[in-house]
């Protein structure tokens, strides 16, 4: 990724906003809707090990309205998601709402 920015995709005023893709220094990559520079919409995190949520965020914040795959091919969806979300260990610059 040397040379080129961590986020392709979609500017309106100097934020990210509309579709895009973010590359973090772990490996880990979202991609889908951006509001004022926030995750916000329908949008796929994918960490570095191969585990994804894909579902709604709100300003950053996953909306659990979606579920969480595990590279193991495991999925799991609301109600038992918040459960899960307690036993997870995920990097620094994935936030989670309680």
């Amino acid at each position: 990724m040397q040379g080129r920015s961590p986020y392709e995709g979609n500017w309106a005023n100097d934020e990210r906003n509309g579709h895009g893709t973010y590359c973090y220094a772990s490996g880990a990559v979202y991609e889908g809707s951006w509001n004022e520079g926030k995750m916000h919409g329908k949008g796929r995190y994918t960490g570095a090990s191969g585990s994804c949520y894909d579902g709604m965020y709100r300003y950053d914040f996953m909306a659990v309205l979606g579920g969480f795959d595990f590279k193991e091919l495991l999925r799991f969806e609301k109600p038992h998601f918040r459960r899960l979300l307690a036993a997870l260990e995920l990097p620094p610059e994935f936030v989670i709402s309680r």
